[in-house]
C-alpha cells in the first residue's frame, strides 16, 4: 500500500517522535537488526554463487540486486525456486515493458533467519546453469 499524504495524526505523531530525537534511535535499533541478515546474504552469495554472478553491497534498505549471467532468465528461474521454497523478484519487474532485463533479481533479507538465508542462496544457486 502506498501514501501520498498520511493522515494528520500520522504527521504529528511523526513529526514529535522526529523532534525528541527518538528517530536517530530508532534507525540505530533497525540497522543492528538488519545488518547481520544483510551481511549472512552476502557472504552466501559469496560462498555459493557461480562465476560471473554479481551483486551491489546495499548501503541501505533491504534489498540486494544480483546480475547473473547473460541467457538465465529469472522469470522461468523463479518458477524452479519455488518449487525449492526460495523466493525473489524477478528483474524484469523493474523494467518498463519492452526493456526488461531478464537475467537480474532482486533479493530480499529483512524477512528470512540467518540460517534460512545461507540455506535459501545455496539452493538458489544450485538451481543457476
Amino acid at each position: 500500500k502506498t501514501t501520498v499524504s498520511p493522515d494528520c495524526a500520522t504527521q504529528r505523531v511523526t513529526a514529535r517522535f522526529i523532534e525528541k530525537g527518538l528517530m536517530k534511535e530508532h534507525i540505530s535499533r533497525i540497522i543492528e537488526h538488519y545488518r547481520p541478515k544483510r551481511d549472512a546474504m552476502l557472504k552466501a552469495l559469496e560462498r555459493y554463487m557461480p562465476d560471473g554472478v554479481t551483486w551491489t553491497v546495499p548501503e541501505g534498505g533491504m534489498f540486494i540486486w544480483v546480475s547473473l549471467k547473460e541467457g538465465v532468465d529469472t522469470d522461468k528461474l523463479f518458477e524452479r525456486a519455488i518449487e525449492h521454497q526460495v523466493a525473489f523478484i524477478p528483474g524484469s519487474k523493474f523494467y518498463p515493458h519492452g526493456m526488461e532485463k531478464k537475467n537480474e533479481m532482486r533479493l530480499n533479507f529483512s524477512y528470512p533467519t540467518l540460517d534460512s538465508i545461507d540455506e535459501g542462496i545455496r539452493r538458489l544457486a544450485a538451481l543457476l546453469p
